[in-house]
């Protein structure tokens, strides 16, 4: 980066700001400037002169008063740009900034608990509209009364605690604070937690606007895309070009071939963990500490990197291994450690549950990218102060890190093989993980059997609310999967679904089909998210573990063995009077066996489908028909439904009947779309005990729930149900979907669709070509076209929306 600006210094104009983490990164490159004859200023509180009594003073003079060279080159640190030069107007409109990694002010949490009652802020606080209708803007109600509280610090107990958030709100212009809308109601209904302090927790996001003064900003950053603060301002707009002017070094490391990499447990660490006990009486952190350096002989040396707090402290408590240097978690842009070749990275930085809670609902960040944007990060900027930033340097090296996911991401980074990646949990003697729920063998209290599956039924709700915003494309939300044969299988093709009605509407048509093969191949239908590779616990490729997400319910009804029978007209009417949008087929074996198509709102999880028709089945076995009478399928059944078809892996055939049949029976009613989160709260569903204990150990918390639902759905859709896709054949599959139906209708509107269906799946270049050529080629239309094209510049791409590589 030294020798880029040095390099281009003609470009720069002796007007370019190198803006670095820490004071230590300001002195290294002092020195290397200077070698590179480059005339370096460097302004903070260590070298101000005579003149300057303070860093703002210094930053001025240095703008408005020195006579310029082209080798100048201003160095401040992160902090000192974002407190002082952000707000020092147009003087600095000509001037670059170069970033040496990208600030950590870019997002926050605020978490006051105040033992006062709410009043406090109220009369402070006032709320506003966001872009997001779950989410409110804080504002001051009057600025003046605002600064009044910014006193100096220590002279107002109440003021030192608010004077963080107050300085964000004051700053309107660079930063914007948002709160949710149920943590606002409930402060301002004085709701308090358990120690009796009303709670308050607000997130504050940089604004774009806080460059606007300058003429170009650069970050030189590895990994830059995966940043807070590419995400947010993304979401805000920004869009970010690549400079060929400040190309990195290089891109990939090859000098890895003597690299290993060794985590210390399966589970994701965090820093509530570093203090328990393990089974050899030593704490986890002692543990990571300990075999650190297994492999090492006593000459080696290694970076051990930890959390600050730990730095801070007197290490009485913990016993450090030898010949280690020991730094801390922000290293970034730190150059003197490229000798030692060893690294333990033994920090936790895990953002709290809030925190990654609002980057995902605010600004629709996974939780894989939260991850990658904080703790994975770190991981790898401190990784790179060792030898491996010499790409000339591939000596052999050790990496330990706390936890599996990290160990995969600095595969992923470094390129290193499995046969190079370890574990070392044999030598921590990690106690048993503790489970959620408390860990229960045997039921015999009732109250215990009743909290347990309270929980569970909480945990399957939430799993299901996961699916509300859960997309298959740009636009699709529902899919079933097309089966060839009877007892093994392929997938044939697959339909995808805009909406729950449009399902309804494709087996209402596939009713008319006919033939004289009751099993007719490729009509075998699977409603559900399809991964058709083996899976993991029985080898299966169409099996209940293949299943990871209902998009549809349905019930097959065969002839009753009880005597008494459902009828076609008695089903079709209780359904009816639900309210719900349902369709009714018979099956090919004729009168009395028919099948009911139930769509949903949005997917659900496999153990919410057998909640659902297992409650359906038993409702209907008492309510339908004439009263007294009494529904089962057969004598030990629940109801008239075929209870082996509320499990995970229960197929269907569409309709189909023989070309000879004339009293073939269908039946379609509009209504309400089935709500399944709606009434899995009903106090009748109840879930079993076997459930609860498959689920023992699991929580609510949303990345949790991102991880073991959303993301191997997302896995599902991408695999394109068994139908080997590579992705550039899906891109070019929904584009000429899109080209077919644009000329089946042209006109502006569809010109719009067109636009927007081809730039999510990136074949922007093929637009205006395929316009000019299939719709009319004159100026008037490429301004059109060209016109829609901008409007979408900058919208989701199909590889960002399913993180393709």
């Amino acid at each position: 980066m030294i020798q880029l600006i040095s390099i281009n210094k003609d470009f720069y104009n002796g007007k370019v700001i190198f803006v670095q983490p820490k004071k230590e990164n300001l002195l290294e490159s002092e020195s290397q400037f200077k070698e590179s004859g480059m005339t370096p200023y460097i302004i903070d509180e260590d070298h101000l002169t005579e003149e300057m009594t303070s860093v703002a003073k210094g930053l001025y003079s240095y703008i408005l008063k020195r006579k310029i060279k082209k080798s100048d080159v201003l160095l401040v640190t992160h902090q000192s740009f974002l407190k002082h030069m952000v707000n020092m107007g147009k003087i600095t409109n000509d001037y670059y900034v170069v970033f040496d990694e990208v600030p950590q002010e870019s997002f926050g949490e605020f978490t006051l608990s105040l033992s006062t009652n709410k009043d406090i802020l109220l009369k402070y606080i006032q709320t506003a509209p966001s872009k997001n209708p779950d989410f409110f803007v804080l504002k001051p109600i009057d600025r003046v009364q605002m600064n009044t509280c910014m006193t100096a610090e220590g002279e107002d107990e109440i003021n030192d605690k608010l004077r963080g958030l107050f300085e964000k709100l004051l700053d309107e212009k660079h930063y914007t604070v948002e709160i949710r809308k149920g943590v606002w109601e409930s402060f301002k209904k004085n709701k308090r937690n358990g120690r009796n302090n009303v709670s308050f927790i607000t997130h504050f996001y940089m604004l774009p606007e806080i460059f606007d003064d300058f003429l170009d900003v650069h970050f030189l950053s590895a990994k830059f895309e995966e940043s807070d603060i590419y995400h947010i301002f993304k979401e805000l707009g920004v869009q970010f070009v690549e400079k060929k002017i400040l190309k990195l070094q290089y891109k990939e490391h090859k000098n890895t071939t003597h690299t290993f990499i060794r985590y210390c447990m399966e589970r994701d660490f965090s820093k509530t963990m570093r203090s328990y006990k393990c089974l050899n009486q030593k704490t986890i952190i002692q543990n990571i500490l300990d075999i650190s350096r297994l492999n090492m002989s006593p000459d080696d040396k290694q970076l051990l990197v930890l959390n600050k707090d730990m730095i801070d402290g007197d290490f009485k408590e913990y016993k450090l291994p030898q010949n280690s240097e020991l730094i801390s978690s922000y290293v970034h842009g730190l150059n003197g450690y490229k000798h030692i070749h060893n690294i333990t990275f033994a920090a936790s930085l895990n953002y709290r549950n809030t925190q990654a809670d609002f980057l995902h609902d605010r600004f629709g960040l996974s939780y894989e990218d939260i991850d990658k944007s904080f703790l994975f990060s770190s991981t790898y900027q401190a990784i790179c102060r060792t030898s491996i930033r010499d790409k000339h340097d591939d000596s052999y090296r050790l990496i330990t890190v706390p936890d599996y996911r990290s160990a995969v991401y600095v595969q992923e980074v470094l390129g290193i093989p499995d046969d190079r990646v370890s574990s070392l949990e044999n030598f921590m003697f990690l106690p048993e993980q503790k489970q959620s729920g408390g860990q229960i063998k045997t039921h015999k209290q009732t109250k215990e059997l009743t909290e347990l599956k309270r929980k569970t039924k909480n945990i399957i709700i939430s799993e299901c609310k996961a699916f509300k915003d859960f997309y298959l494309d740009d636009e699709n939300r529902f899919r079933i999967n097309l089966l060839n044969g009877v007892s093994t299988y392929e997938v044939a093709k697959y339909i995808d679904f805009k909406e729950p009605e449009d399902i309804l509407d494709f087996f209402e048509n596939e009713s008319k089909f006919t033939s004289n093969d009751k099993h007719k191949e490729g009509r075998l239908a699977w409603c559900c998210l399809l991964l058709s590779d083996r899976n993991e616990v029985d080898g299966k490729k169409f099996g209940a573990h293949n299943n990871h997400g209902y998009t549809c319910l349905m019930f097959d009804k065969d002839s009753s063995e009880t005597g008494e029978d459902l009828s076609f007209l008695d089903c079709a009417s209780w359904f009816r009077k639900q309210g719900w949008s349902f369709f009714m087929y018979e099956t090919y074996s004729g009168k009395g066996n028919f099948r009911v198509v139930l769509p949903l709102k949005h997917a659900i999880t496999c153990e919410a489908h057998e909640l659902l028709t297992k409650w359906i089945n038993k409702r209907i076995s008492t309510e339908a028909g004439k009263k007294g009478s009494v529904f089962k399928w057969k004598e030990n059944s629940m109801g008239p439904f075929d209870d082996s078809k509320f499990n995970a892996a229960a197929k269907f055939y569409l309709p189909n009947h023989s070309p000879e049949r004339t009293d073939y029976q269908t039946y379609r009613y509009k209504g309400n779309i089935f709500d399944p989160c709606k009434e899995l709260k009903g106090k009748d569903i109840k879930v079993p005990e076997y459930m609860c204990q498959k689920m023992i150990g699991l929580t609510t918390h949303k990345k949790k729930i991102y991880e073991r639902i959303v993301n191997p759905a997302i896995n599902a859709v991408l695999n394109t149900s068994g139908i080997k896709q590579t992705h550039d054949e899906l891109r070019d599959k929904k584009c000429k979907e899109q080209q077919e139906k644009f000329l089946l209708n042209k006109s502006h509107d569809s010109l719009g669709e067109l636009v927007r269906k081809m730039t999510f799946w990136e074949r922007k270049a093929e637009i205006l070509p395929f316009v000019l050529m299939n719709y009319r080629n004159t100026e008037e239309m490429k301004n059109e076209c060209e016109g829609w094209v901008r409007k979408y510049a900058n919208m989701v791409t199909c590889s960002e929306k399913f993180k393709w590589k």
